[in-house]
């Protein structure tokens, strides 16, 4: 079937073979196009009864052998016809601007295009698309359009499709809390880093497409449309999808296990705010959106009623561990900020500010989706139901701080509380919590962070609450929020800042500045300096300056790095975690091109 060998004109006919899928006999060729110095090596493998894609990896890495200049390369194999290899690995080692032609053709399809001449076809239709999605100003120098093509077009690269099922604990299952698999699904979605998290995840994804839909709406109800799929009766969808073998082989069993009481953010209603608000874009696609419209609603119903707090109009995270004491403060990946400190002493009775802000902004959605869709039974029910998850005197009376001028959540809370190390009776050291004040039921005033300023991200403050001023001085301030790289994600006057949460627990959203945060309070600022109100001016000029600031770094440290990064320091502005991170840091985009 298979055979490899290497031609005289420097090009490889890595593969031929025949299969009726590609309309019979095909080949595989790659051919140098530029650059020198460039080794091409190449091997084949039979896996048994077929690959698994897991262990391609280490199984390409045996047949790696060490060379007289020091490098690995795969030999080069011929007359594998009786082998019948399933696995051909590639190998190219090459200096920098180096570019190939990798052909995959069909004999039978005649004599195939132009490679240069297809893809310079592409590359043109892609750039008019993106100068119109994405019109940067003249004014910018290359580095900047550069690193938003970059941006954008890792983003679509990062779009895969899985089949299969992931696994799933549930209340309901026999025995109670056992994992069994959940699906079959098929997911289409973008990743938020293809080396660091190769699978999807709800609430980024949300993020991802705010830069998709303006460049292909069509996609975007594809990818939205596929995670809906994955909804049970209930309304509950996996919150970070590992579908298949490969993609559980990379990611930390810690994190496996779906649970089917924990929530995400719902992205997905602020992303359908941009659909609602385009009236041709919503003309478009009006008959999709409709189709998804019951999910929407469902997913929305599921979150009030499983995630609801212990007064009406307060809402909690149903994820935290109330009974570790191997944690600073337990952490909750449901929130989507992981170690964002909350009430150190989980209870039923807490509540978090920012799901309640989540639950008002989607509520208003959800109304303007009942409306345009004629929903009528439902919609005198959800119209009462925003109306009042969006006044800001139940907000207040649940979540403001008049001695700290700050949102907060509520909760069984301590002031004082720090890891100590402990040996255990094996005479290992670990890292155990420590209550050095006793907790009491209250705000959480000693942490301001991004989950604080809610109110004033998702919009739900009008323009002339009193409230936005304090909010503004806050951010603006170097102690608490204000950096010359962006908004750091925890003020520096919190005792949490940049404190470890475990002894593997390294701080995530205690300080660095995260550039979906950033987005979020840029689009609020630009909104709050639109509309009349005390504050329109003070807005204005922070939504300038904070804008100026993010461009500037992420700019740079891409001409630095070549990379957009997971996080940014908030001293030195130097990218941070993993990368390349091209999941949503590539908002920078949007923020660049002022399409918000």
């Amino acid at each position: 079937m298979t055979s490899i060998h290497p031609t005289k004109s420097g090009e490889i006919n890595l593969l031929k073979g025949k299969c009726d899928a590609v309309n019979g006999e095909f080949y595989l060729k790659v051919k140098p196009i530029s650059g020198s110095g460039s080794k091409i090596s190449a091997t084949a493998i039979k896996s048994e009864p077929f690959p698994d894609m897991a262990k391609t990896s280490e199984m390409v890495k045996e047949k790696l052998h060490k060379q007289l200049d020091g490098n690995f390369a795969f030999d080069i194999v011929q007359n594998l016809d009786e082998n019948n290899p399933n696995i051909i690995a590639l190998q190219i080692s090459a200096k920098e601007d180096t570019a190939f032609e990798v052909l995959f053709h069909s004999v039978n399809d005649g004599t195939p295009p132009s490679f240069t001449d297809v893809f310079r076809e592409k590359e043109e239709a892609f750039r008019s698309n993106f100068s119109r999605a994405f019109p940067i100003a003249k004014n910018y120098s290359a580095i900047y359009h550069k690193m938003g093509h970059a941006a954008l077009s890792n983003l679509l690269g990062g779009i895969g499709v899985w089949h299969g099922s992931c696994k799933m604990r549930s209340h309901l299952f026999s025995p109670p809390d056992s994992v069994k698999p959940y699906g079959p699904l098929s997911l289409m979605s973008a990743v938020p880093s293809r080396t660091g998290f190769p699978r999807g995840f709800i609430w980024d994804e949300g993020f991802h497409n705010m830069l998709i839909h303006k460049f292909d709406p069509l996609l975007t109800v594809q990818i939205i449309g596929s995670y809906l799929d994955m909804m049970n009766i209930d309304g509950w969808m996996p919150r970070e999808i590992a579908i298949g073998s490969e993609a559980e082989a990379r990611i930390p069993g810690t994190f496996l296990v779906q649970e089917d009481w924990v929530a995400n953010p719902p992205m997905f209603f602020y992303l359908m705010r941009d659909f609602i608000s385009d009236k041709e874009l919503f003309r478009r696609y009006g008959p999709e959106l409709k189709r998804m419209y019951p999910r929407m609603k469902q997913l929305y119903l599921w979150l009030r009623n499983s995630q609801g707090g212990p007064k009406p109009g307060t809402f909690r995270w149903h994820d935290r561990n109330a009974t570790t004491n191997m944690e600073l403060n337990p952490c909750s990946l449901a929130s989507g900020f992981d170690d964002f400190p909350r009430a150190t002493h989980p209870t039923e009775k807490e509540y978090h500010v920012d799901l309640r802000c989540w639950m008002a902004m989607s509520s208003s959605v959800l109304v303007d989706l009942a409306r345009q869709f004629g929903d009528e039974e439902f919609l005198p029910a959800i119209e009462r139901e925003s109306e009042t998850l969006n006044d800001v005197e139940s907000l207040d009376k649940l979540h403001w701080s008049e001695d700290k001028q700050q949102y907060c959540d509520y909760g069984l809370h301590s002031d004082s509380v720090k890891l100590v190390p402990e040996t255990t009776p094996e005479g290992d050291t670990i890292l155990v919590r420590k209550v050095l004040k006793e907790p009491q039921y209250k705000f959480v005033e000693n942490v301001n962070g991004y989950s604080n300023l809610f109110p004033l991200f998702m919009r739900i403050l009008p323009a002339n609450s009193p409230h936005i001023g304090p909010l503004l001085k806050q951010m603006r301030d170097p102690e608490q929020f204000w950096t010359d790289f962006g908004l750091r994600s925890i003020s520096t006057l919190s005792p949490y800042y940049f404190t470890w949460n475990s002894k593997a627990g390294s701080p995530y959203w205690r300080g660095p500045v995260w550039i979906n945060m950033n987005y979020f309070a840029i689009a609020a600022l630009k909104h709050y300096s639109l509309i009349d109100g005390p504050f329109k001016e003070e807005a204005g000029r922070l939504h300038f300056e904070l804008r100026d600031n993010l461009l500037k770094n992420v700019a740079m440290q891409y001409e630095k790095t070549g990379f957009l990064w997971e996080t940014y320091n908030d001293k030195n502005g130097q990218g941070e975690g993993n990368h390349p991170f091209t999941g949503w840091t590539t908002l920078i985009l949007k923020i660049l091109s002022n399409t918000y």
